[in-house]
């Protein structure tokens, strides 16, 4: 049994989520980039025949999971002032 955190993918599901998702969510997500299915499943195939538990693929998820107890409180203010910026943004407008 293994759990994945994948990071966005480029699927149909992605393109179909993208339609509807708040400009604040937009702008968290477009820092991580997006990944190729081929090379997210490659990782998760390789964790599966690695036996890993936890697959995350790339550094920037593996590092949120290893730590994410120690980034939290800097990660929340980092989201929090991008989504006020989008909301001050849209009253500007």
């Amino acid at each position: 049994v293994s759990i994945v955190y994948p990071p966005d993918t480029d699927t149909p599901q992605l393109a179909e989520e993208t339609k509807t998702k708040p400009a604040e969510t937009k702008q968290i997500t477009a820092t991580a980039g997006v990944w190729r299915a081929e090379d997210v499943a490659q990782a998760i195939v390789q964790g599966v025949q690695t036996h890993r538990f936890t697959i995350t693929p790339g550094s920037e998820m593996r590092i949120l999971s290893q730590f994410h107890s120690l980034l939290a409180p800097g990660l929340q203010w980092y989201f929090d002032r991008i989504v006020r910026q989008v909301r001050q943004s849209h009253r500007g407008a």
